[in-house]
């Protein structure tokens, strides 16, 4: 932030350090996505590529985080196992769990609709009343939600956000074995397939056709 307002900033390589103890250290707003974008608007549309798939856990205590790492270890036939993130951000009485992928998901339309059905069922598995969340109701977010860097500060509760290494990058193939086909993403499924008929193509589209 500057003076109140809100800014963008794209980060790079060569000016990381910088950049970083300017805008994001001990900042109480700087907010990122894992996604990158064509332009400086980090609108859906516009996204490009996904680097990490992030989840949002609220309402965790020690207890919680108990319960949750014995869900990242129990084996996958299990009803509630979940797959370990590569990195877990604590931010107040919440974590952050990021799946950073070992390459970036490219975002062609019907890939970015599989990723928010994925997304939604692993934040429906990790997210357990009483078990993993203090917090009955259960937050859906869109891919592209961003959070609070690590290094900034959480205003609410004054604490900076650390982050924990806790798992390696992961693939797409990974997070799919924990999710019922529906929910799994196919990233050679880059757009819907047509509802029409060859013969109402040749019709509507003579051209194209």
């Amino acid at each position: 932030r500057n003076k109140g307002k809100k800014r963008r900033r794209i980060m790079l390589k060569d000016m990381w350090e910088h950049d970083y103890i300017e805008f994001v250290e001990c900042n109480e707003g700087t907010l990122c996505s894992g996604l990158t974008y064509r332009g400086r608007a980090n609108k859906l549309k516009d996204a490009q590529q996904m680097n990490a798939l992030i989840i949002d856990l609220d309402g965790v205590g020690l207890n919680e985080i108990r319960n949750l790492f014995s869900l990242f270890n129990a084996p996958k036939d299990n009803t509630y196992a979940c797959p370990l993130p590569t990195y877990i951000v604590v931010s107040g009485t919440g974590l952050h769990l990021y799946y950073v992928f070992r390459q970036p998901i490219d975002l062609f339309p019907n890939v970015k609709i599989q990723l928010k059905a994925l997304k939604y069922a692993l934040t429906f598995k990790v997210w357990l009343y009483k078990d993993t969340s203090k917090l009955k109701q259960v937050q859906y977010q869109s891919i592209n939600q961003a959070f609070r860097m690590v290094g900034s500060i959480n205003d609410k509760y004054n604490l900076p956000l650390k982050a924990f290494i806790v798992g390696n990058r992961v693939d797409i193939d990974y997070l799919n074995s924990y999710v019922n086909d529906k929910d799994r993403v196919d990233i050679e499924r880059r757009f819907r397939p047509s509802k029409i008929t060859r013969e109402q193509a040749k019709e509507q589209y003579p051209e194209w056709y």
